[in-house]
């Protein structure tokens, strides 16, 4: 028949649900396509078959991410969907972790959600939690009322408390009998703003674009109506919005943090639950929380699984990592000053990029002003060259007609005059005509003129932002500081016994010692060196830099060997 039935967000269709719409295509001999990221949330119930799908079967994958503002956090957010706990690194160096309480988080999720409010942009705010959710919508709900942004002088009933006129509120189960205004069914999940409370509860409510408005009765607003400030990790997937604020603590996992932190274009922020305020911690509880998948696997897999493993010997359990050494008390200054440097050459980097987009934009439009100044200049133009030339041709005529005049004997002296009196008044008259044509010409021409120094300016000070740019290499500012937050967390994950492959291991020992050789009171060269201590132990290929070769270093770090 020709039909393609394309399904968004596959990765949540549960096994029965795919089963039944595969047969259901069969049958009706339909294509079916399905649409989604594999690495995001599974199905509520059994699900996992659409990874299975993506990891046995030829796929089309996007090559470039559109979301993000900036490149960096496109970077980021592809290491936290493949579990690269060195997107943290990333995630921290940018501010955007934040270690507290959960009653703290509560206080500054809601401050932040008012302040971006009253700013115009949209804000997806997840937790892993309803009671974390209804935690949030209440808190943010009561800071509203006290701040007057909502009319509490009558309340309304709904599946989570009281809401008043002017909250945002979800929508939670599709109701077909009920049609908004635009003709459209209410729908599940749906966001809406609460214009207007009657005596019985009714609850009239309009999109959060404003084009519809429906009236919800008071029974389904009690039963499946709830605040809608913030939503779980299945309540956000789809949402695109300006900023994203998530909030991390032992319920969320890896898959729900991924797509927490890639809903916002400008800013994604996450608020770990601690018991410090130590970003160490933090970093701790993300990192296992990367770390948790907790994804269905497919009964067919289970199936190829346990065949193979009939088909080869046990291997042994790998035990739990052991430290190779500890990690030194000035250790966490140096990562700290790491992710400082890397954060001033991000802003540097990002400031610049941003000067240029502006200063691109003041030359497009000097540009378009000398269009413009132009054009008005034209018909100015013409008149002045027609007055011009008018003038040459006058004073060409006078210069014959004196001529004439000279040459001529006396009965043609009284013509001579005459024509040179007809001369002279025509030259007069031409040079009115121009001495009006200038003055008329007068102020486009200023503007022109004020264009062209507008666009020289503008030029110049475009070039000059190019060569500092340029003299301050501020692109390899950036790789080199975001070389040596990588090397430090390399030597973390070493030192506390994580696996760590030997080209990464040598990267890091590369780029400490290019650190230690620019700053050699910095710790840098101690850390490579016990390193190198453990690789020639075990007969690891690191390679050591000429300069180093026969230096010993005191590390004052004990290596268990």
């Amino acid at each position: 028949t020709g039909t393609t039935l394309i399904v968004d967000e596959a990765g949540m269709l549960s096994t029965p649900n795919l089963h039944q719409l595969t047969q259901l295509a069969t049958t009706e001999q339909w294509r079916l396509v399905l649409v989604g990221d594999h690495r995001q949330l599974q199905a509520v119930g059994r699900g996992g078959l659409f990874g299975e799908i993506c990891a046995t079967s030829r796929i089309i994958e996007l090559e470039r991410i559109h979301r993000f503002s900036h490149d960096w956090e496109a970077a980021a957010s592809l290491r936290l969907r493949h579990g690269d706990v060195r997107a943290l690194g990333t995630y921290e160096s940018h501010g955007r972790i934040v270690p507290g309480s959960f009653d703290e988080h509560l206080d500054a999720i809601a401050a932040e959600w008012m302040q971006r409010h009253a700013a115009g942009e949209t804000v997806a705010i997840t937790a892993a939690t309803n009671e974390h959710v209804d935690e949030i919508n209440r808190t943010i709900r009561q800071l509203r009322a006290r701040s007057g942004d909502t009319d509490t002088t009558m309340f309304g009933s709904i599946a989570d408390g009281l809401v008043a006129v002017g909250d945002i509120v979800a929508t939670r189960r599709n109701q077909r009998q009920l049609h908004t205004t635009s003709g459209d069914i209410v729908r599940n999940r749906e966001l809406w703003t609460v214009t207007a409370i009657n005596d019985t509860g009714d609850l009239t409510v309009t999109d959060l674009h404003g084009s519809s408005t429906v009236t919800l009765p008071a029974e389904y607003a009690m039963e499946h109506v709830r605040l809608g400030y913030a939503a779980t990790e299945y309540g956000t997937q789809s949402a695109t919005e300006t900023a994203s604020i998530t909030l991390a603590g032992p319920a969320t996992t890896g898959r729900g943090l991924y797509v927490a932190m890639t809903r916002g274009r400008d800013d994604n922020r996450v608020y770990v639950v601690t018991d410090t305020h130590d970003m160490s911690e933090a970093r701790d509880v993300l990192e296992g929380i990367v770390a948790s998948d907790r994804a269905d696997v497919p009964a067919v897999v289970q199936r190829r699984q346990l065949a193979q493993q009939d088909r080869q010997p046990p291997r042994p359990q790998p035990s739990r990592p052991q430290p190779r050494c500890p990690i030194p008390d000035w250790f966490h200054d140096l990562r700290a000053d790491a992710a400082d440097i890397y954060r001033q050459a991000r802003e540097a980097l990002d400031d610049s990029m941003s000067k240029r987009a502006r200063l691109v934009e003041v030359v497009d439009t000097a540009a378009r002003r000398i269009a413009d100044a132009t054009s008005m200049c034209a018909p100015f133009d013409a008149e002045l060259d027609a007055a011009h030339d008018a003038v040459k041709q006058a004073e060409a005529a006078q210069r014959a007609a004196q001529q004439r005049l000279d040459q001529s004997g006396l009965r043609g002296r009284r013509q001579a005059r005459t024509e040179l009196a007809d001369a002279n008044e025509t030259v007069t008259g031409t040079r009115e005509m121009l001495a009006v044509a200038r003055e008329q010409s007068l102020e486009p021409h200023a503007q022109r003129n004020i264009a062209r120094t507008q666009i020289e300016t503008a030029r110049d000070a475009l070039r000059s932002h190019d060569m500092y740019a340029k003299w301050h290499f501020l692109p390899e500012h950036l790789s080199t500081a975001e070389a040596r937050v990588d090397a430090l967390d390399t030597w973390h994950d070493w030192a506390t016994g994580k696996p760590v492959t030997q080209e990464r291991l040598a990267e890091a020992v590369t780029t400490l010692h290019e650190i230690a050789a620019h700053e050699p009171d910095n710790g840098t060269l101690q850390l490579a060196e016990v390193i190198h201590q453990w690789a020639e132990q075990y007969g690891v290929e690191l390679g050591r830099p000429p300069v180093q070769q026969h230096r010993t270093i005191e590390t004052g770090i004990e290596i268990d060997l």
